[in-house]
């Protein structure tokens, strides 16, 4: 999705067989009750946390602390992040496989 000139990684999707539409990514993104925020801190290593989150008028608002940390810092340096949420997730060991939206 491309909101208010976000880039997006779904642009050039390897498997676009299994990309969601604009619908069904706000849908997943109302129904999914965590998070992953990943972003690149000030020593240029990566940091993920997972966390929960809120979306309104296709905004992304998270729960931080107001002293700032790793999170704040990580945005000050470099505000480009990826959030990826997933949902529905179902193991398949005989197949060595996961599926998930």
């Amino acid at each position: 999705m491309n909101h208010k000139g976000m880039k997006c990684m779904n642009e050039s999707m390897r498997r676009s067989d299994r990309q969601l539409t604009d619908e069904e990514t706000l849908r997943l993104f109302h129904e999914a009750e965590y998070g992953v925020l990943s972003l690149i801190d000030e020593n240029n290593v990566p940091y993920g946390v997972p966390m929960s989150f809120a979306l309104c008028d296709h905004v992304i608002y998270f729960h931080c602390s107001a002293a700032g940390g790793k999170r704040i810092s990580g945005i000050r340096h470099d505000p480009n992040a990826c959030f990826t949420v997933i949902e529905h997730t179902k193991l398949l060991p005989q197949q060595f496989a996961t599926l998930y939206r």
